[in-house]
């Protein structure tokens, strides 16, 4: 998302380095724009004009940086809106950039055909919370019944998560990523994409795949759902008031056949 930013500053003329070690792996899709990992000697940071770090940044807290660091925080953004166009906000509004398009740029690597297995739909079942992470024999409930209605579900992890979920998985694929670029080209040549709040689901979007993304409350996905291509969140019942009652109890009252609803309106014409 943050590849946005950087994308629009360097539509106005502005020199770009994102650091992001993850993201490295997505270089092929971005030879525009300049992507190194994160730094193990922070003073490479001395040398830039300007800084932009996400509040939970290596360098949002170095004060020797303060007169150029410019931190976005979470908490000031507008949670009615998504990442993506509070970025969009901050672009104009306070870089006063003259113009902003709601894209990073991504450039698709040659030979890769766009919903090239258009049933293929990817299920993503993990999170880096796991109190935001739907059951996994929720998920492969889900899967059964995507396969009887002509879809061929497929469960992408991570390699560390893999070994755990060749198993839970059954009788489903479980394919290994190694890297990030590998998942990046699978989801480019999917139908669809199902999943917990993840990067993978805002790459999806990115990549104008149906995306529908299950989120434990409605007011956490109004920031945080994909805001790139078509998609759809699902969340529990609103009749479970309050924040700390619907993180413990979410998970049960989020049924397969609700999830199943949204997914099939997704994908209708």
């Amino acid at each position: 998302m943050f590849l946005t930013l950087a994308h629009n500053l360097l539509r106005s003329r502005h020199s770009v380095t994102t650091f992001n070690s993850p993201i490295c792996q997505l270089k092929r899709w971005f030879p525009h724009q300049t992507i190194l990992p994160i730094p193990q000697d922070q003073t490479i940071f001395d040398s830039f004009d300007q800084i932009i770090a996400a509040d939970h940044s290596i360098i949002a807290a170095a004060t020797h940086l303060d007169d150029k660091l410019t931190v976005l925080k979470e908490r000031q953004f507008d949670r009615s809106k998504t990442i993506v166009d509070n970025l969009a906000h901050f672009c104009r509004n306070r870089l006063h950039l003259p113009h902003f398009e709601k894209t990073n740029g991504i450039t698709i690597p040659e030979g890769l055909i766009h919903k090239r297995y258009p049933k293929r739909v990817i299920i993503h079942p993990m999170c880096v919370e796991d109190k935001r992470i739907w059951p996994a024999e929720k998920f492969l409930a889900l899967a059964h019944k995507l396969k009887d209605r002509g879809w061929d579900p497929i469960f992408a992890v991570s390699p560390k998560e893999r070994e755990e979920w060749l198993d839970k998985s059954k009788p489903f694929d479980c394919p290994l990523f190694q890297t990030i670029d590998e998942l990046a080209t699978y989801v480019y040549e999917s139908g669809a994409m199902i999943g917990n709040n993840s990067g993978t689901g805002h790459l999806s979007s990115n990549f104008n795949i149906p995306t529908l993304s299950i989120f434990s409350k409605k007011s956490y996905s109004r920031l945080w759902r994909p805001g790139f291509g078509p998609g759809k969140v699902v969340t529990p019942p609103s009749i479970l008031i309050g924040g700390g009652l619907k993180l413990r109890y979410w998970k049960k009252f989020l049924t397969v056949a609700k999830v199943l609803r949204h997914f099939e309106k997704l994908i209708s014409p």
